[in-house]
């Protein structure tokens, strides 16, 4: 059997649509009984975008091939969500990319295709590194970050000093 180009063209952007909606409610997804606030929505979108042991070099893809949530996010650049909360639709920012400038009130960072953005940061705002929860004096020039925002605040960043 033999399935024509625009088919085939057609079926990849259905099946992309898919797992794009499937990574939006699975990044966002909160648990029973978990407060559904965006802060919530946020700690799970940085626990997706952290690199899943059973994704590491030379190992199977699972049937996603690699594209399921963490799969899309490890490639994510920079973007935004719009979530439904309590509150009503919030949109927020995510962003990958090196620390390019840091103070104790905001952070600046730079994605591989260039973007750069600056977000405050404050008392509310959870820095994450593979230790745990820090501050934001844990971050430095030069470190790899996740950065969730909203508004241009930083809500969560999570850090692989590099």
């Amino acid at each position: 059997m033999r399935i024509s180009r625009t088919a085939a063209l057609a079926a990849t952007g259905i099946i992309g649509a898919g797992v794009a909606g499937g990574l939006t409610y699975a990044a966002v997804a909160t648990p029973a009984g978990a407060s559904s606030n965006l802060g919530a929505a946020a700690d799970n979108i940085v626990s997706a975008a952290q690199p899943s042991p059973a994704t590491g070099a030379g190992r199977a893809q699972g049937r996603h091939g690699g594209m399921g949530r963490r799969g899309m996010l490890a490639r994510l650049e920079h973007g935004q969500l719009t979530l439904k909360t309590k509150q009503g639709d919030r949109t927020v920012d995510l962003q990958r990319g090196t620390v390019s400038s840091v103070t104790p009130t905001s952070v600046s960072v730079t994605s591989p295709d260039k973007f750069a953005r600056v977000y405050t940061v404050d008392s509310s705002t959870k820095v994450r590194t593979r230790s745990g929860l820090v501050s934001i004096s844990s971050v430095h020039k030069g470190d790899k970050v996740f950065v969730v925002a909203s508004a241009g605040k930083a809500l969560r960043i999570l850090d692989r000093q590099s």
